[in-house]
């Protein structure tokens, strides 16, 4: 046999059990062959090609497109990951049970759009580098995937977010299920917030603990529901519901802030007048969180937000500024200035988002202690 069968057959042992027995490329001396269903083309993949999947990359081919963590396009067919839950239900994410084997198609245009299991192709693919059986205990076989047929190759994208809202908004409406692009999780990942390391205990560990430790309690109780809601959203909603934290703080600091300048003699009244009289929301963030956080939190915080590409330079006050545009980013869509909104994509894990929930769950776990805690 040759190296390339040799290979090949490897790859085929470790996908055992996911991958149908109808999934039978052709295997010739130089390349395996896989039917497609992209105008009965066939992807061809080289030796190189057929090490750098085994090996858990992606082949790069001229036709062949890799959609991060969630899907390919070949040519006019792609095929990308999906989940269908409940949205009160976040731990039931197989879709096992929610997609038949007889798939869902339906028509936009000459595009035809499929809604089943994925395909043996995409299992191939991907499962090289995304298997884990912590992560994904039922295998790949599992897994739902949206395809798209007879796509212009520059218009995946908006045929998947075309697709989704007619199966969101038609198909699944009277089943209380929602559907959105999904992304693996991969062995390779590095902890995302190295600003923020620590070694992960098992829950065991922390409520089992026998020590009676006094905390204190807190002025009001809304900044808290804010938090606890906050922590079980994801993506722009996290941000949001941490930013609201700040928000709700900018009466009591101003209030804080009154009470500390009236008691200081070296306090002009004129510089009373002006702490006081702040109309714009962004000045208020400055001037809270210059009060709120020490030299090297905001050190922490800038290099941190500069390290991510969120600030052009080592600034504090540039930093505050960016958040606040950040925060506008999401909450307005105008269409005569879209350059600065943030339009959901959901092929992409959005790493600013996340930068800045990270930044935004620091600053307001901080204005409670100082705001909000009963200090004894």
């Amino acid at each position: 046999m040759s190296e390339i069968s040799d290979l090949f057959k490897n790859m085929m042992y470790e996908v055992e059990g996911e991958i149908s027995e109808d999934f039978s490329p052709r295997v010739t001396e130089n390349y395996v062959a896989i039917d497609t269903r992209s105008n009965e083309r066939e992807l061809r993949l080289v030796k190189k090609d057929l090490e750098k999947i085994y090996s858990r990359e992606f082949p790069k081919k001229r036709e062949l497109q890799l959609y991060p963590d969630c899907g390919f396009s070949f040519n006019f067919y792609g095929e990308f990951l999906i989940d269908v839950h409940h949205p009160d239900l976040i731990h039931l994410t197989s879709t096992t049970d929610r997609l038949p084997t007889d798939p869902l198609q339906f028509k936009i245009d000459d595009v035809l759009i499929e809604v089943g299991p994925a395909s043996d192709l995409f299992i191939f693919l991907f499962q090289p580098k995304y298997r884990n059986g912590d992560i994904y205990p039922d295998g790949f076989s599992e897994f739902g995937t949206l395809k798209i047929l007879n796509c212009p190759q520059n218009e995946f994208k908006d045929y998947v977010t075309k697709g989704l809202y007619y199966f969101n908004s038609y198909y699944l409406k009277r089943t209380n299920m929602v559907a959105h692009i999904e992304h693996f999780v991969s062995v390779d990942d590095e902890n995302y917030h190295e600003f923020e390391r620590f070694n992960s205990m098992d829950i065991d560990e922390v409520v089992g603990r026998t020590r009676v430790r006094a905390r204190n309690n807190f002025h009001a109780t809304e900044p808290l529901e804010l938090y606890n809601y906050a922590i079980t959203q994801k993506g722009d909603d996290q941000f949001l519901a941490f930013y609201r934290i700040l928000e709700f703080f900018f009466n009591r600091y101003k209030k804080k802030r009154l009470e500390e300048l009236r008691f200081d003699k070296n306090i002009s009244e004129q510089k009373i007048i002006e702490e006081i009289t702040l109309i714009r929301e962004e000045q208020y963030i400055v001037k809270m969180l210059n009060w709120s956080l020490t030299d090297s939190m905001q050190k922490k915080l800038y290099e941190y937000a500069f390290h991510h590409s969120l600030i052009t330079s080592n600034s504090f006050s540039q930093l505050c500024s960016k958040l606040y545009e950040f925060r506008n980013s999401i909450v307005h869509a105008k269409e005569s200035e879209l350059d600065k909104t943030q339009i959901p994509d959901p092929f992409q894990h959005n790493s600013q988002t996340q930068n800045w929930i990270f930044i935004t769950k620091f600053i307001s776990e901080r204005l409670i202690k100082d705001l909000n805690e009963i200090n004894v």
